[in-house]
């Protein structure tokens, strides 16, 4: 039986900028002020369920100098509303 270790996929997104690099890429390839996606599709890009923090805890989605925040931030966005019972966050660009 082959080996379940990590993907080479999986490792080269954690070495070019972390588990949260491909949500930084889709919302860098994005022209438009404003994006929402749902929880669901955040999983989806990034291969792996949301930590439940951020289904839980609003500060998850505020820039509090975490790791995943830097997803959003580097790619000039903020959280502008975020709906933790339906799922679902709106990105906007910052002015």
């Amino acid at each position: 039986m082959a080996s379940r270790g990590p993907s080479s996929a999986s490792t080269a997104v954690r070495a070019s900028g972390g588990r949260y690099e491909p949500l930084r890429r889709h919302l860098a390839a994005l022209s438009g002020n404003e994006v929402t996606l749902t929880f669901d599709e955040i999983e989806w890009l990034l291969g792996r369920a949301l930590p439940a923090s951020a289904g839980r805890h609003r500060a998850w989605w505020s820039k509090g100098g975490y790791r995943h925040d830097r997803a959003w931030l580097d790619t000039g966005r903020e959280v502008d509303a975020v709906d933790q019972t339906v799922g679902w966050v709106r990105f906007r660009r910052m002015r």
